[in-house]
């Protein structure tokens, strides 16, 4: 890659598309799309703001060239990391909210959460859940079906 203005600020992860793509070569095209989606957050509409386009011709830009679709990608997962490391440092202060978002999405396996999953097998039969009830009401009316269908 040269030492031109155009390619210089150019993060780590976009370099592998900018060197064996534009090496030697004035701004094209795929470079100023490469530009704009970098601190774009993988998001198409900022991309679009940067080069001044409509989302619909910033999105044909970046799907039909697959080095854009995956910088793009690429860009979406370095957004992703950055909110995860947010949140750690929100549980790490023990911030309540934080911690009982993370118990509720990736603590789910261990049991955290906010909602209940009934699994039962239903003989022509079906669970009815009123609208408003409570989470107890929720166990409750999962026990009693399954007392009945145990012959309980």
């Amino acid at each position: 890659m040269g030492d031109d203005s155009t390619t210089r600020f150019v993060p780590h992860y976009f370099k592998a598309f900018s060197d064996s793509h534009m090496a030697g070569k004035k701004q094209t095209s795929k470079e100023k799309v490469l530009k704009a989606i970098q601190d774009s957050g993988g998001i198409i509409s900022n991309v679009a703001k940067k080069l001044g386009c409509t989302w619909e011709t910033a999105s044909n830009y970046i799907k039909d060239d697959e080095d854009l679709t995956a910088a793009l990608e690429i860009e979406g997962e370095v957004l992703l990391d950055e909110g995860e490391n947010a949140l750690r440092a929100l549980i790490k202060k023990k911030d309540g909210r934080s911690v009982r978002y993370l118990l509720s999405t990736k603590g789910k396996k261990r049991g955290y959460g906010e909602s209940l999953d009934i699994n039962a097998n239903l003989k022509g039969g079906a669970i009815v859940v009123p609208e408003q009830e409570s989470m107890d009401d929720y166990r409750r009316l999962a026990e009693e079906h399954q007392k009945s269908t145990n012959g309980g």
